[in-house]
């Protein structure tokens, strides 16, 4: 009878422990490992283990030398696989980026910051409307000293006004293209006029959602005086919109 009960105490003990050491750790070398994880986050993999001693020990193990784990519950239902959310994670952050998002405001303001030292003025600015924020009203404004003079086609004041269309949107950049002429004169030494009405293709690139890098350059048509030329243009500033922020999602 004694050695009856000592033969149930011993499977039942035996039972106990495989149910408290049905985990497992899948090696990079190709090992695997019995254990009971208690805990883990992105970094590390706290588990139990019995030694070769039979007591219950605590170990840590980072997960770069880890290709997954699993853990199961007593009655040794899968209850969790790394390798499994680390799939859900990458299809998640994939759909995530084919359902790419951004911030716009209706006012953007770029500045050519390169050029202020030398006195040199290059702005714009875009009021932007539309229901995915595709059309925008823009305005430029240049200012080039006397020193700047290289060529007779180098204005000192110049302003326009003219139409951008953007139909892409990214979190990181936009693409769009302005028609936007431009009058312009030079007082000195004589009195010159200019009209200029360049298409100009236009990039910005998102730092924030505030603030931005924007590139833009073109050709056209410049009329100056009775002479007629193909100019091309070309401008680098940072932007800053204000404004209430529009979130646009695009599934490109």
């Amino acid at each position: 009878m004694q050695y009856l009960l000592t033969l149930v105490y011993i499977l039942l003990l035996s039972s106990n422990i495989n149910a408290q050491f049905n985990d497992t750790i899948y090696y990079a070398s190709g090992m695997k490992r019995t254990v009971e994880i208690i805990d883990f986050d992105k970094n590390t993999i706290t588990f139990n283990y019995l030694n070769i001693d039979g007591d219950t020990l605590v170990a840590y193990v980072g997960i770069f030398p880890v290709t997954h784990f699993v853990c199961y519950d007593d009655l040794g239902i899968l209850q969790y696989d790394s390798k499994i959310r680390a799939i859900e994670t990458f299809q998640a952050r994939k759909l995530s980026k084919s359902m790419d998002s951004c911030y716009v405001s209706p006012h953007q303001v770029s500045i050519n910051l390169v050029g202020l030292p030398f006195a040199i003025f290059n702005s714009h600015y875009a009021y932007t409307f539309g229901s995915k924020m595709q059309f925008s009203v823009l305005s430029r404004l240049t200012y080039t000293p006397q020193l700047f003079y290289y060529s007779d086609y180098v204005w000192q004041y110049g302003a326009g006004l003219g139409f951008k269309f953007t139909p892409y949107y990214s979190h990181y950049f936009s693409l769009g293209i302005d028609i936007t002429p431009i009058a312009a004169f030079k007082p000195k030494p004589d009195i010159y006029t200019y009209v200029y009405v360049p298409l100009s293709l236009d990039l910005q690139f998102f730092i924030s959602s505030r603030l931005g890098l924007a590139i833009d350059f073109g050709a056209g048509q410049v009329f100056h005086d009775e002479d007629a030329d193909i100019l091309l243009r070309g401008n680098v500033g940072m932007t800053w919109q204000f404004g209430p922020k529009i979130t646009l999602k695009h599934d490109y």
